[in-house]
């Protein structure tokens, strides 16, 4: 005797959210340039996705150290970082639907438009931006990193 109802008793453990401003979709594991051996990143798993207005975006699984260093980035950006038009970046990329009302910040991913602002800053404000991180950062690490992630899309 079979039973079917253990097969839907399954459900996903919510791991991240982050707010697009669009619907996903399409996933298809890859990447959509080739990688240098030698990059920080040459190893680093990724998944393509696609949106229903045509955008597409990349989701990487960064290793722990890389994950921790970016996310201590983020923040660090967001108190330093003004948003377009006023807009506060954690109110913007908190995750909600027609049923859930945004409660908290996005958990789970690095913001990749926000951290590559980094590599745009000037040399006063990427001080003021690495005051924020925790002691210890390599400025040339961090650089090099975020330069080799850009090139993942």
């Amino acid at each position: 005797m079979s039973t079917c109802s253990q097969s839907y008793g399954i459900l996903m453990q919510v791991i991240g959210q982050f707010h697009l401003s669009d619907y996903v979709n399409r996933f298809r594991r890859g990447s959509l340039v080739m990688r240098l051996p030698d990059s920080l990143v040459a190893n680093i798993p990724t998944i393509l996705f696609g949106t229903i207005n045509g955008a597409i975006g990349v989701v990487a699984s960064l290793p722990a150290e890389q994950y921790n260093l970016l996310i201590s980035l983020q923040e660090a950006m967001k108190k330093v970082i003004k948003g377009v038009g006023g807009f506060d970046h954690g109110e913007w990329r908190a995750f909600a639907t027609p049923f859930l009302k945004a409660t908290a910040d996005s958990h789970g991913f690095i913001d990749g438009d926000l951290v590559e602002l980094f590599l745009d800053l000037k040399k006063e404000t990427m001080n003021e931006v690495l005051s924020l991180m925790p002691a210890g950062t390599d400025s040339d690490v961090l650089y090099r990193l975020i330069e080799d992630l850009s090139r993942l899309h």
